[in-house]
């Protein structure tokens, strides 16, 4: 939420926003939760990032770019995000 109440403001007051959130795709947690469902990794991830998704969209909370950080698209966009900085 405060993430969100940030971009909008910024936003209001003219600034150039891209708002950019998603879910930490990677660790035990995820490996516990397959086993015990019996589910792949990859179900799981889905499932939980579709259901943030679902959540925040139902709070009227709008990402620029919602994603996980297994997709191709993530490190595609970490890499060119941090390469723009890095040759500022």
């Amino acid at each position: 939420m405060p993430a969100d109440i940030y971009a909008r403001w910024s936003r209001a007051m003219g600034d150039d926003v891209i708002f950019i959130s998603g879910t930490d795709d990677h660790g035990v947690g995820i490996e516990m939760e397959a086993d015990k469902l019996g589910w792949t990794y990859s179900q799981v991830v889905t499932h939980y990032r579709d259901m943030y998704r679902e959540n925040f969209r139902s709070l009227g909370i709008e990402f620029d770019l919602f994603d996980g950080t297994d997709t191709p698209e993530h490190e595609i966009v970490s890499h060119e995000f941090f390469h723009k900085i890095y040759e500022q």
